[in-house]
């Protein structure tokens, strides 16, 4: 039986690092999963209503009146910084 070949850490660090931390592969993947998830209302989140498959939901609002009601049901900050 043959032994896999090992990867050195720093080398995997690196390859993992590049990955997720250059920019255009961060956002790529960050859109992906935002706007990949199921929306709900913050009203719905609270009241316990979960996507069948399970996972993350994303909370949407439009002006930052609708924010700050949000992050209240949800009990989260409410304060922006511009």
């Amino acid at each position: 039986m043959a032994i896999p070949a090992v990867r050195p850490v720093r080398e995997l660090l690196w390859d993992i690092c590049y990955y997720y931390c250059v920019q255009d592969n961060y956002d790529r993947i960050f859109s992906e999963k935002v706007y990949g998830s199921p929306q709900l209302s913050a009203s719905e989140v609270v009241s316990g209503l979960r996507p069948s498959r399970g996972g993350a939901v994303r909370v949407q609002y439009d002006d930052l009146a609708s924010f700050k009601t949000a992050a209240k049901l949800l009990g989260i900050m409410d304060d922006v910084k511009v």
